[in-house]
């Protein structure tokens, strides 16, 4: 029987009616693989020939977003950026001295961050696309908006609002660039919105009550950054994707 597999950039309707039965145990097999771009098949027509009518553009099995090659290679530089970003985070924390007035949940902190980073490590050898997975998203996210409430609640008062280093470090960039990379523009600007929130919580807890017109700024500017990262990183990952199926679509 004529068969031939084919990348394909976009997702079409799904229709099993159209698949042959003796192909349906190869073709569900195809659908759960989460780490390779969409394909599609010609099956013979009854003359023998290759029918192209028969073409079918398969989705997952879950809305899990699929890992496409480009996004590899950014899910492997995001980790090296973890590492650093945890490296930078326990040096804030061991140089501050007499500045953390909780040095406990600080390094509580540093081992929660350090269990994420190892994890993706891990997850980017053996499973990379469970890196690009709501739970993995999720997690990254929650840290990222924790370490910055946090912030404020480790370190003595007037920490907040000055020149000193934040432990978040640029954990937020970081899990705003991973939400762009799993979810897209839209997704990855509305979490980059809930970083300045967090932010005012951690200035609560700092014991910060000399609110002005240049602090509220400065939360709402936060916020609008996050969500403008968010917005870019979604848009070049989806740009990345596109422009991979559809060199695919030419070779093929």
């Amino acid at each position: 029987m004529c068969q031939g597999i084919q990348r394909i950039g976009r997702f079409a309707p799904f229709d099993s009616a159209r698949i042959p039965r003796d192909d349906w145990s190869q073709f569900a097999y195809r659908l759960t693989l989460q780490t390779q771009l969409p394909t599609r098949r010609t099956w013979a027509g009854p003359t023998g020939e290759c029918d192209t009518v028969g073409v079918e553009r398969f989705p997952t099995l879950t809305p899990r977003p699929a890992l496409f090659p480009t996004g590899l290679t950014i899910l492997k530089a995001l980790v090296v950026a973890r590492w650093l970003a945890l490296a930078w985070m326990v040096g804030i924390v061991a140089f501050s001295g007499d500045v953390l007035r909780h040095p406990v949940i600080a390094w509580v902190a540093v081992g929660i961050t350090f269990l994420v980073t190892a994890g993706s490590t891990v997850l980017v050898r053996s499973h990379p696309e469970r890196l690009l997975h709501l739970p993995f998203v999720l997690i990254e996210l929650g840290l990222a908006i924790g370490l910055s409430m946090v912030d404020g609640y480790v370190f003595e008062p007037g920490h907040v609002f000055e020149t000193t280093q934040s432990i978040a470090t640029q954990w937020p960039l970081l899990a705003i660039a991973t939400v762009g990379v799993a979810y897209g523009p839209i997704i990855a600007a509305l979490s980059g919105l809930a970083l300045g929130p967090a932010e005012m919580v951690g200035a609560l807890l700092n014991d910060f009550d000399s609110w002005g017109p240049g602090e509220t700024v400065s939360i709402v500017a936060s916020s609008l950054f996050f969500a403008a990262c968010g917005a870019v990183f979604g848009w070049q990952a989806r740009l990345l994707k596109r422009v991979e199926g559809e060199i695919a679509d030419r070779r093929a």
